[in-house]
């Protein structure tokens, strides 16, 4: 079994380590072998995974799939996402936005944060073999943002429109109310799969789809990459002696997109503050909760109310010499400013996707750092510990290869593969932070139930751009901080987001 380690968070705001020089001796590697140079192969391997990554992010979300299929690179996709609204220009789409800031966060909502480049006047996507995105801030009334498209999966698409609703046709929009409100438990009934919702149709943008949740790991699709580590000396430098992490690690290929873990983290959060609390919606999100531990799937009710979520594909390392591993599996980590070190700033929330430091400012936040004996001597070194702390597989770090599917809630061992994080010491098992492993899935609800899925409870559905339900109590007086980049700026409450603002809503 293996063994629980614990984080150290309070590092987001220490200045940078400072790395102690290579050299070799009979008990390490050679220092060619430190940080070799990657043979071809592994070059084409490694830019595979950008672009799968890439894609999971912007093919899913412009072709509304849920899953990318498995010969993805050899196909075309037809856009699904906004509506056509001059039949003389099919390859332009218009997509409901709020405003410009929306228009902005819709678009870095659907692309890879370490992949985008900064341009005078917006943002910059470029992927080799795959394509390119080019996001436009827009001043006009008619259109507060576009987005010029060149995909190799997409050739039909040429550029999407975020406009304000005025601009789409009314038979365009969904007003009406929707079948499946937030919470609502079906089964689908070709995998016998239970999802939850986290994000209804309707709503301030006017979505015709629902989206929904499941913890089954059953719809989990894996790839297997071999990865050697090796154990770390005193110095930092890599031993002769392999991990015992070394092996085939198991990844994820079709986690729920980064938008909607986010949703789905602040609604579990959401369901067990109220329930212990017993405020307005409190019957109703114990009547869930309870509902969920009758399928096996157990929440992580615990008093912090933080949850990290894998989302997405594994991806190729951001983090360079500070690890071995050459892919990782990327997460978010949703939880109270506080607890990230901000002090001033105990009311509001932080979406974390980012593990922070001056000298490592593009290392995403993985869950598969815990394996590698890199990371806890750097993060010894960025913390300035009197002591080193090192990987043993034991006390310290997980002891097998990474599997993915480990993390699934309805495993039996799930207590084991907790994300364990305390500033107080290593090995300490009061500071579990739950995984919560999910696949998503898009259905078309305008006011219908689908035929594709069996009701188990139904949430009433109230319009959720009137009036309070608990869909919009889920959302209001909610303030996050997307923290990507260790600036302290985030201590500026200008900078906050609300999430009841999210163009994704």
């Amino acid at each position: 079994m293996m063994e629980r380690y614990t984080l150290f968070w309070s590092w987001l705001l220490i200045a940078a380590m400072t790395l102690l020089p290579s050299c070799s001796d009979d008990e390490n590697l050679p220092a060619d072998d430190i940080a070799p140079e990657p043979t071809e192969e592994e070059l084409a391997e490694l830019a595979a995974a950008d672009r799968l990554e890439a894609a999971n992010y912007v093919i899913r979300a412009f072709a509304g799939l849920d899953a990318l299929p498995d010969n993805w690179e050899t196909s075309t996709f037809t856009p699904e996402e906004g509506v056509v609204v001059d039949e003389a220009t099919p390859g332009v789409r218009y997509v409901i936005v709020e405003d410009q800031q929306a228009a902005e966060q819709y678009f870095l909502n659907i692309t890879p944060e370490e992949l985008l480049y900064t341009t005078d006047n917006g943002y910059r996507l470029y992927v080799e073999d795959f394509g390119t995105l080019t996001f436009q801030r827009m001043n006009a009334a008619n259109c507060f943002g576009k987005i010029e498209v060149s995909l190799k999966q997409m050739p039909s698409l040429t550029e999407i429109r975020l406009v304000p609703e005025s601009e789409v046709p009314t038979n365009a929009k969904f007003d009406g109310t929707p079948y499946y409100g937030i919470g609502s438990i079906v089964k689908e009934k070709d995998t016998g799969c239970f999802y939850i919702c986290v994000r209804p149709s309707g709503g301030p943008n006017r979505k015709e789809y629902a989206y929904f949740i499941t913890f089954d790991k059953r719809a989990i699709r894996t790839t297997k990459k071999k990865q050697d580590l090796y154990e770390i000396d005193e110095k930092g430098k890599k031993t002769k002696t392999k991990a015992s992490t070394s092996g085939e690690w198991v990844f994820a290929s079709n986690l729920v997109e980064k938008r909607f873990a986010l949703l789905a983290a602040n609604f579990f959060s959401y369901l067990h503050k109220e329930a212990k609390q017993g405020t307005k919606w409190c019957e109703e999100c114990t009547q869930l909760l309870n509902e969920y531990a009758e399928k096996q799937v157990n929440i992580g009710a615990n008093s912090i109310l933080e949850y990290i979520v894998p989302y997405g594909s594994y991806k190729s390392s951001s983090a360079g010499t500070h690890r071995q591993t050459k892919y990782e599996q990327p997460c978010l980590y949703w939880a109270w400013m506080h607890r990230l070190g901000f002090t001033n700033m105990a009311k509001q929330r932080a979406a974390c996707y980012v593990q922070l430091r001056p000298d490592a400012k593009g290392h995403q936040l993985t869950l598969t750092d815990a394996y590698d004996p890199t990371y806890y001597y750097d993060l010894s070194k960025a913390n300035d510990f009197d002591e080193t702390v090192r990987w043993d597989g034991k006390k310290v770090g997980y002891s097998e290869p990474f599997d993915i599917t480990r993390y699934a809630l309805d495993t039996p061992d799930y207590e084991a593969h907790e994300y364990y994080r305390s500033p107080l010491g290593w090995g300490l098992s009061g500071a579990a932070v739950p995984v919560l492993l999910m696949t998503q899935l898009r259905v078309t609800d305008k006011g219908s139930a689908s035929s594709k899925l069996e009701d188990v409870v139904v949430v009433k559905a109230d319009v959720p751009k009137e009036g309070s339900t608990l869909y919009m109590d889920m959302l209001e007086g909610i303030d996050y901080f997307e923290i990507t980049d260790g600036k302290t700026s985030y201590y500026d409450p200008a900078k906050a987001k609300k999430m009841k603002d999210s163009p994704d809503i």
